[in-house]
């Protein structure tokens, strides 16, 4: 069932205000040959995250009023959307068809109970990549993202987050 994108861009804008979120990040990417599973904190309403790196249990990364901090000491930055950290704050998603993004939104769909699809295809017409990211309709958090390279020969990422209120 094809779905008007409205909804889906009312239930981000609830979502920033959420004071506190937590959960776990699965990152798989063949291409880039990463897969690597995180904790995070985050803070949607104050823009503040925290990403502990599953694979080096004492590794954190985290950003907060303009300080990005992490294995490589600390810098004042922009706020950084790292892969991992897009799902959380889905306004930095590539997707949006803003002059500065890579996508532009196609399609909703109801995919499954619970589930929603927003399909993005490239800015570029004549490219074949493709985006794609899934909505779980009772909490309106964003699960998964993936991207797909030359009509989907291959997944370039692909990124699950589990997350909850707290």
């Amino acid at each position: 069932m094809v779905m008007p994108l409205v909804p889906i861009l009312a239930a981000f804008s609830m979502l920033q205000q959420l004071p506190r979120v937590s959960g776990t990040i699965v990152r798989n990417s063949d291409e880039l040959d990463v897969h690597t599973r995180h904790r995070f904190e985050a803070s949607p309403l104050y823009g503040s995250w925290r990403v502990q790196h599953q694979s080096e249990s004492d590794t954190w990364e985290s950003y907060m009023n303009g300080v990005l901090t992490g294995w490589e000491g600390t810098m004042e930055v922009d706020f950084p959307s790292p892969p991992y950290v897009r799902l959380i704050f889905p306004q930095y998603l590539p997707i949006w068809g803003r002059y500065y993004d890579d996508f532009i939104p196609e399609s909703v769909v109801s995919v499954a109970e619970n589930r929603i699809r927003l399909h993005c295809r490239a800015v570029d017409d004549n490219s074949k990549n493709s985006a794609t990211l899934e909505i779980d309709s009772k909490n309106w958090f964003p699960a998964t993202y993936s991207q797909t390279n030359r009509g989907g020969t291959r997944m370039l990422e692909h990124i699950i987050v589990h997350a909850t209120p707290v």
